[in-house]
């Protein structure tokens, strides 16, 4: 079995052909120095006389679960399991809390007790009743050499022409589809499919009417003279969240493990909608580019309050906002340590590059590869084309070479982009104020990194208009799903209203869990 595609010798595989090369292969070796060759987005399961095969691209693109009864394994896709007819686990279970603090499980076990997923770059070997799992791939790991910015930034130049080369080959004249926000993921993609002179190309943004979103992705478009349409996430479409056609979305696209992402399939049903989606069209997510670049690293100043340990490391993942909810009166920190502890590689931290990786490591696969990968579902949903450039195989091993110091704020990356795309083509557009700006040599800066949690939260409505914080318009959504909850759970969050996760995940375990909670209307066929 086989699903989606990669670049093998320099030629691309459908997935019938991987099935075909996977016919050759004889014994868990040739498996294994296969998938090293293979750079992709696939799933892979090799049934041989005595013994099974599985394994996942480097971020487990399509969810693969597996089962072992009565010594044999079995092994389906998220989408071929029906989990409302599944055992699942104990509600109080530490999993469904770890689910509803951050939008995912932690570690192999999905909310079905009997399902665990194969993880990231992982390959499963089962024989004779026995499983082993190992990764194939090498970890994303942090290099203690040196080198020029200048060096680094000429690479990643021949590195970014060489994948977007390859990919638009793969694409051809076939019309490719961005959502573009306002940051530099996106821009990125769509500067290097400009600069290769691809044609037909359509961006939207969504969220917020005049968001600083909104504006700057609408200018860049004009500067490149680019189709450009805008989406305005308001109540009325938010009320196609509640509506038949997303029930059926979120049942194809619940993965066991993390929460359904909601924003690219209200945006896409209203383009689609509207006619201007082409046939065969390819969507390019800018998934990846930031997270890669150093996005989540700490910088000096955060530095000086973290213990380099492995308890200093539980506490920091435990307690970082990106990866679970701070404010949630419903966490069990206690449970949720336990849970981190046990997805961590075994043995103490040695050094500060030691605690990098595994921090690294352990939010892309942990929160990544489960929950924003998650998204290339809703594109499937409406039978499109998908590729996600930022995480080519190239890309991921260009970044495990940079070492911390050209990484920390995303510095080699903001650098490169503006030097060789943006600021030639003009469309180097920012905003800033002071909660989103990352030099660490400015004061703000300074200032923002030492205060409290709490008293940012204070201070941000003094500073900045509830249109720049809430981009997405995403406080519609959430007074919407605070009204569906249950009076008990509308009580204990009574804090929490504009947390648009917590009561995604609340209002998804709960309708789970009594299907009689679930109740839809409408449509948006």
């Amino acid at each position: 079995m086989a699903r989606g595609f990669a670049f093998y010798n320099g030629k691309k595989l459908s997935s019938r052909d991987l099935i075909e090369h996977l016919k050759g292969i004889s014994n868990k070796q040739g498996f294994r120095n296969f998938l090293l060759e293979l750079n992709g987005f696939f799933t892979l399961v090799l049934h041989l006389e005595n013994e099974s095969l599985a394994a996942s691209d480097l971020m487990a693109t399509f969810p693969l679960l597996y089962k072992i009864k009565d010594n044999k394994i079995s092994f389906a896709e998220s989408n071929e399991i029906d989990f409302n007819n599944q055992k699942l686990l104990d509600k109080d279970d530490p999993q469904i809390n770890s689910f509803i603090c951050s939008g995912f499980t932690i570690g192999s076990q999905s909310i079905a007790k009997e399902y665990q997923r194969l993880e990231s770059r992982s390959l499963i070997h089962f024989v004779d009743g026995q499983i082993t799992i190992e990764q194939y791939h090498p970890n994303f790991e942090q290099p203690k050499n040196t080198g020029l910015l200048l060096h680094f930034k000429e690479r990643l130049h021949r590195i970014s022409l060489k994948v977007f080369k390859r990919q638009l080959e793969f694409i051809g004249d076939q019309q490719v589809i961005i959502p573009l926000s306002g940051g530099y993921d996106s821009r990125f993609i769509l500067a290097m499919l400009h600069q290769l002179k691809h044609k037909n190309i359509l961006c939207f943004t969504y969220g917020r009417k005049d968001s600083f979103e909104d504006k700057i992705a609408k200018a860049v478009c004009e500067k490149l003279k680019i189709e450009w349409h805008f989406i305005e996430f308001n109540k009325d479409l938010f009320e196609n969240y509640f509506s038949n056609s997303y029930q059926k979305y979120e049942t194809a696209a619940f993965n066991g493990f993390g929460l359904v992402y909601e924003q690219d399939f209200l945006a896409l049903a209203d383009l689609k909608k509207k006619g201007l989606i082409q046939a065969k069209a390819f969507i390019l997510s800018g998934l990846g580019g930031d997270i890669l670049s150093g996005n989540w690293l700490p910088n000096a100043i955060q530095f000086e309050g973290i213990e380099i340990s492995r308890a200093g490391l539980i506490k920091y993942i435990s307690k970082q906002p990106k990866f679970f909810n701070q404010e949630n009166p419903l966490i069990d920190r206690t449970a949720l340590a336990k849970l981190i502890d046990q997805t961590l590689p075994k043995g103490e931290i040695s050094d500060k590059t030691d605690w990098l990786n595994k921090m690294e490591n352990w939010g892309i696969e942990q929160r990544t590869s489960r929950y924003h990968i998650g998204g290339m579902r809703a594109f499937e949903f409406f039978e499109l084309n998908w590729l996600m450039p930022l995480w080519d195989k190239d890309f991921i091993e260009f970044w495990n070479t940079v070492p911390y110091e050209f990484r920390k704020d995303c510095k080699l990356y903001k650098s490169y982009l503006g030097e060789y795309l943006f600021e030639p083509k003009d469309i180097n557009i920012y905003h800033e104020n002071i909660f989103h700006t990352n030099k660490e040599e400015l004061l703000s800066t300074k200032i923002k990194s030492k205060t409290p949690k709490w008293l940012k939260q204070l201070a941000k409505p003094l500073f900045i208009k509830r249109s720049e914080i809430d981009v997405l318009g995403y406080d519609y959504l959430c007074e919407m799903l605070y009204k569906k909850l249950s009076k008990a759970r509308q009580a204990a969050l009574k804090k929490n209203q504009k947390d648009l996760n917590l009561l995604e995940a609340i209002y998804f375990i709960d309708g789970l869990y009594d299907d009689n909670l679930l109740e839809r209307e409408g449509s948006l066929d």
